[in-house]
């Protein structure tokens, strides 16, 4: 590399950065803790009831995939509009649940939802059991319904807002009592500490860095450092990080937490700290699936809504994007696309870095290159160049420019990525 060339790179983080650094920030986790705190007999909470009744139908399984607030949101979107444009509530009364579902069916197989008859049957009775006079006198509208989802979801984005909180200040009392770190041992628990580590390794993980001169800088700042954590921050924040090498890094976080101060970061859909967290569905799902466009749940408006604007803009001359941690579902293609859009993904140079770790018995490589295709793949279809649409992942491939990079964990913790 030339003496003083830039490198500019964007880090994209997902949950799974958060639960390698120990953090139980999981929805899977804030149920299991919600549940516990709440009295379940007469609440007239949507999200409530229909986690509750999600919890108990998927008692016993090994599958979690109810948890996930933000697919539930768009599926109970659509089976509210489903149910309320065919008038289908009023049959509760004049046939049995056989004659309903089979009458449900008929419709539900002439429809574009993307979802299920048994789905369809929860949010049946879910609305009876909130709405049931409103429904009975044949007063009931499709915006009374999504005026009371909308602020029901604000108070579960409250309820999630104080567990996660909560969780931080666990882990942050465990470390108050290890604040004097004289070496790079730490408790094995502590995420604040562990979250700096895994930001620093990612950041620092071209192979193009001179990782000697770093690794001297580091020793030679850390007998200067009595509190660990501050010296972390520095480094992190620092541009120069070798003779030969700067590198303007940019954050973007999925998450809402932000256990490290550095610049250019944003927290998309907010942070704990000004409490102002969100959760959403993506804006491109509400002009394919929705008759009535629920605008005002999906995450570009409730990022305006909730005031969630940023100095930070990413450069359309990134060198590398680097992703850890995120699923690369639908429920944020929006952002990737836009992303590559900046980029110019097909005409330039920019590499993607898909780092990935074996944390249960899965195969998390076959599953994170499967993630990984399906994403370059439908950015591929919306090219107006249709040829190019169809190559683009053979020409990421052929030029390089995705990569794959395994992270020991273990190794994370003890620095070895850092020598």
């Amino acid at each position: 590399m030339e003496n003083n060339e830039a490198i500019k790179q964007l880090l994209i983080i997902g949950n799974g950065f958060d639960l390698a650094c120990g953090l139980k920030s999981s929805y899977k986790d804030f149920f299991d803790n919600y549940f516990k705190s709440i009295s379940s007999t007469n609440s007239k909470m949507y999200w409530e009831l229909y986690f509750q009744n999600m919890s108990y139908f998927n008692s016993g399984k090994d599958d979690y995939s109810w948890t996930d607030i933000e697919t539930q949101i768009f599926i109970q979107l659509q089976n509210v509009e489903f149910l309320m444009e065919n008038n289908l509530l009023k049959y509760k009364y004049y046939i049995n649940d056989d004659a309903l579902k089979e009458q449900i069916n008929i419709i539900l197989t002439e429809s574009n939802k993307n979802t299920t008859l048994d789905s369809l049957m929860h949010t049946f009775y879910l609305l009876y059991s909130i709405f049931e006079k409103s429904i009975i006198n044949n007063s009931l509208k499709l915006n009374n319904v999504l005026s009371k989802i909308k602020n029901d979801l604000l108070k579960l984005e409250e309820h999630f807002t104080k567990y996660l909180k909560n969780e931080t200040q666990n882990a942050n009392s465990k470390i108050e009592s290890n604040k004097e770190v004289t070496s790079i041992i730490f408790p094995e628990n502590d995420y604040f500490i562990k979250s700096r580590i895994l930001l620093l390794t990612l950041l620092l993980f071209d192979k193009d860095i001179n990782k000697a001169t770093f690794k001297t800088l580091f020793l030679e700042q850390l007998q200067y450092h009595s509190n660990f954590m501050n010296l972390i921050d520095e480094l992190l924040n620092m541009q120069y990080l070798s003779n030969s090498s700067i590198i303007n890094s940019y954050i973007l976080s999925f998450n809402y937490t932000q256990p490290y101060q550095i610049s250019n970061q944003r927290n998309i859909h907010g942070n704990l700290k000004r409490r102002n967290i969100i959760f959403g569905i993506d804006y491109d799902k509400v002009n394919t699936f929705f008759l009535n466009q629920p605008t005002q749940f999906t995450k570009s408006y409730r990022i305006l809504e909730n005031k969630l604007n940023s100095d930070m803009v990413i450069p359309s001359d990134i060198n590398k994007i680097l992703f850890y941690g995120h699923g690369l579902g639908e429920a944020d293609y929006s952002y990737f696309q836009a992303i590559f859009d900046t980029v110019d993904l097909y005409h330039s140079n920019t590499q993607l870095v898909f780092f990935w770790n074996n944390f249960n018995e899965e195969d998390q490589y076959k599953i994170q290159v499967e993630r990984v295709t399906n994403l370059i793949e439908k950015y591929g279809q919306t090219f107006s160049n249709k040829d190019h649409g169809r190559n683009l992942f053979t020409k990421l491939l052929l030029e390089n420019r995705i990569v794959f990079e395994q992270i020991n964990l273990e190794d994370v913790w003890n620095l070895k990525y850092l020598h």
